[in-house]
């Protein structure tokens, strides 16, 4: 589904099961619910406004889908209950917006922190091969090297600027979720959270020039946990940040073996 001027889908109350779908470029969600309960099953959902809005649902099933790359949100949630898991979250406004749900997030990846390990090889080959094809072409003619910082400027990103899971009055159980390339990785008000998931930076590590030569990117979370007005249990986590693991204001937490 392309292109859709509109929703891409849209569940009014009801219960379907939506598996193996490609939903893209919607000017509005890739999927809209407004009540009902429908499985969302192995679909990629890229480039909406909002890749699922869900209103007064409950998200039972939403499991092993790819939601990338829409403008304001990958989920937008409110009043929803239900179990979100095995999804890749990556490179949306705010991966996950929560108002007023009671949810539990489970072995989720949200910006691009282990997509980033799995894409190291393939961006070495590449770059490897355009070396090469810049020192020999057909019939023996010798051609230009390619111009690697152009291209090595093309592949740095930029800190990611979204939030993993940004909560408003709502109730998560966050557990086995890791957190790479986001400006803060959760974010709440008024909220009450348990948390034991990894938030970590990582490297982007690029070899090329038959090995010689390397490039590491850096992937960073800015701000671990911001919490305003909330209650926090911490057990078992990971944290690392470039500014604060984690911020509390007018907040109580609990932190345990993290």
């Amino acid at each position: 589904i392309d292109g859709a001027y509109g929703h891409g889908i849209r569940v009014d109350g009801c219960s379907p099961i939506i598996r193996g779908c490609t939903i893209s470029n919607s000017t509005m969600s890739g999927i809209h619910i407004d009540g009902g309960s429908p499985s969302i099953i192995d679909c990629t959902i890229v480039g909406n406004d909002r890749g699922i809005f869900a209103f007064e649902a409950s998200l039972d099933l939403v499991v092993d889908n790819i939601i990338m790359m829409n403008e304001f949100a990958g989920i937008y949630a409110e009043r929803v209950t239900g179990t979100v898991h095995d999804n890749v979250f990556a490179l949306n406004g705010n991966e996950l917006f929560l108002i007023d749900c009671d949810l539990v997030v489970e072995n989720n990846q949200f910006g691009c922190g282990r997509i980033v390990d799995m894409l190291e090889p393939l961006a070495s080959a590449l770059i490897e091969a355009m070396e090469l094809m810049g020192y020999s072409m057909g019939g023996g003619l010798r051609a230009p090297a390619p111009d690697l910082d152009m291209l090595l400027e093309l592949l740095l990103p930029v800190m990611g600027d979204s939030v993993g899971i940004y909560a408003v009055d709502s109730c998560v159980h966050a557990s086995e979720n890791e957190y790479g390339m986001l400006k803060t990785a959760v974010y709440l008000v008024r909220s009450d959270l348990v948390f034991s998931d990894v938030i970590r930076t990582n490297s982007f590590d690029m070899t090329y020039a038959n090995g010689t030569r390397t490039l590491s990117i850096p992937f960073t979370v800015y701000d671990g946990i911001y919490a305003v007005d909330s209650t926090l249990t911490i057990r078992n986590a990971s944290i690392q940040a470039v500014d604060d693991a984690i911020f509390l204001e007018n907040s109580r937490a609990l932190i345990l073996d993290t």
